[in-house]
């Protein structure tokens, strides 16, 4: 028979539940291979037969078996987006980080197809999510690389680990940014408490636009001066971003560094003269955060550059 296929097989692939029981009743083998070592389970979590891949189960079907590029039925099913049946798989005892013939787990192809819930159910059963393919990259790139931002939620609330990159040397962050994904930059950016200074760094030099807004028209200056990230703003000003620019509440950055005591920044601003003067939404300044938050240091530079 052509590639090997059994009886089962066939049934399986094309969603024959009835023809499915009848073999089992006769004894059929639930492990059979074909000449690519796909087992009946693949066939049927490949192609979304979830009342197949629930009998394969109950008459132990084991769901370890990989074809010839290492996939396993939870591959399959991961990379095609059927979320019930990898909720089925994950109820029975196996090993969650086989990776496939390219490195890949489960939770890299489904972070890279887009598959949330997917994702969501994967950590949920204590995957390694920080299994990278052949090349180096993470469920996190994938999902960062694709745009998912949802998926980079999940991933971030589970403490992945950001400071991975691959074997060019690129993170999440990078690869977000060179796509454009506002979302998820504003997402690595925020859950990174030290700043990516060097990576902001690579990014500007390859001409990355330093005046890039996310929704809510925040600059990459904005998040820098409230996180208070110091030498990532002074590489914005390096390449002459835009100081005077103002989010949808009219605030710049002078006015966050100022209500957040962020010294440093607030003299960098004022060095590369930025306007004290300028008023947010609610008509409040500079000088009036730096005043209603107590930091006096901010206040007396503020009132020495203020006309």
């Amino acid at each position: 028979m052509k590639n090997s296929n059994s009886a089962l097989h066939f049934a399986s692939a094309n969603g024959h539940t009835e023809i499915v029981k009848l073999l089992f009743e006769h004894k059929c083998d639930p492990n059979v291979v074909n000449e690519n070592r796909n087992s009946a389970l693949h066939f049927a979590s490949a192609n979304g037969h979830i009342q197949i891949v629930k009998l394969m189960l109950e008459h132990k079907c084991n769901p370890d078996i990989i074809d010839e590029n290492s996939y396993s039925a939870l591959h399959f099913s991961s990379d095609k987006g059927h979320t019930e049946i990898v909720k089925l798989l994950l109820n029975y005892k196996f090993n969650l980080n086989i990776v496939n013939k390219n490195i890949n787990s489960a939770l890299c192809i489904a972070a890279c197809k887009g598959h949330t819930e997917i994702v969501k159910l994967l950590l949920e059963h204590k995957c390694d999510q920080n299994t990278v393919n052949e090349e180096g990259n993470s469920a996190l790139y994938n999902a960062s690389d694709n745009g998912h931002t949802e998926i980079v939620k999940l991933l971030l609330n589970h403490n992945f680990n950001l400071n991975i990159v691959n074997r060019n040397g690129n993170s999440a962050l990078y690869i977000a940014s060179c796509k454009g994904h506002t979302e998820i930059v504003k997402l690595l950016l925020e859950h990174k408490s030290k700043g990516h200074t060097e990576i902001v760094k690579l990014l500007l030099e390859h001409k990355c636009n330093p005046d890039i807004v996310d929704k809510n028209s925040n600059s990459a200056l904005y998040f820098a001066a409230c996180k208070g990230h110091t030498e990532i703003v002074k590489l914005l000003l390096e390449h002459n971003c835009n100081l005077n620019f103002v989010n949808e509440n009219n605030n710049l950055a002078l006015h966050i560094a100022s209500a957040k005591g962020h010294t440093k920044i607030v003299k960098l601003l004022l060095e590369h003269s930025s306007n004290p003067d300028i008023v947010n939404g609610d008509n409040n300044s500079a000088l009036y955060f730096a005043s209603a938050n107590g930091h006096t240091e901010i206040v007396k530079l503020l009132l020495e550059h203020t006309a």
